[in-house]
């Protein structure tokens, strides 16, 4: 449930469950409303810095109202990398669109997953228990797995802006360069 860049994950690894060197991660800023209801966190960690160029990889959250996330990634680099966000969720019963807007339905209701690159061209796919390949599959514990959607967005770019938008409010999005406006019929919040 992040990016990753070139393929690579942010260690590299060493043996079968060893991973090096160990990236450091750092909070930036914490929020919260006097009421509670708006909370945000950003931090960021130095895994990619070991790429030539190096990446700088940034995650935002941010809690609007009682249920409703939003997940901004920001990557940054001189050169051109491959920069895949990728969400492994649970096996629902769900609709694709095949644009980024996934429905899943949860024995709680509608719970609805949007995401998209604030600028650029990007592709995203889904799959479901692909018997080829570990995408699609969760492993609760060692040598074992189980069904999961596996949905992703790639973008090849110097600079990108990932957001992920997680909600089981029905939400309409609409995102311009530098900014997004997520409606509902509770509230509108512009980001």
């Amino acid at each position: 449930n992040t990016v990753t860049v070139d393929d690579l994950d942010q260690m590299d690894r060493m043996k079968r469950f060893m991973w090096l060197p160990w990236l450091r991660g750092t909070k930036l800023q914490f929020t919260r409303s006097s009421g509670g209801v708006l909370v945000y966190w950003e931090g960021y960690h130095d895994g990619y810095w070991r790429l030539k160029p190096p990446v700088h990889h940034h995650r935002g959250i941010a809690r609007l109202g009682d249920e409703t996330w939003l997940i901004m990634d920001r990557l940054q680099s001189r050169e051109s990398h491959t920069y895949r966000l990728h969400w492994l969720l649970e096996d629902f019963p769900y609709d694709w669109d095949g644009t980024g807007r996934l429905n899943l339905e949860t024995s709680q209701g509608m719970y609805t997953i949007n995401m998209a690159v604030l600028s650029g061209v990007s592709s995203s796919s889904l799959v479901h228990v692909d018997p080829n390949t570990p995408r699609g599959w969760q492993a609760p514990y060692y040598y074992s797995r189980k069904p999961a959607i596996s949905v992703d967005l790639v973008q090849e770019s110097c600079e990108t802006w990932f957001w992920t938008l997680f909600s089981p409010l029905d939400t309409v999005v609409t995102h311009e360069e530098h900014s997004l406006t997520i409606k509902t019929n509770l509230w509108t919040a512009e980001v």
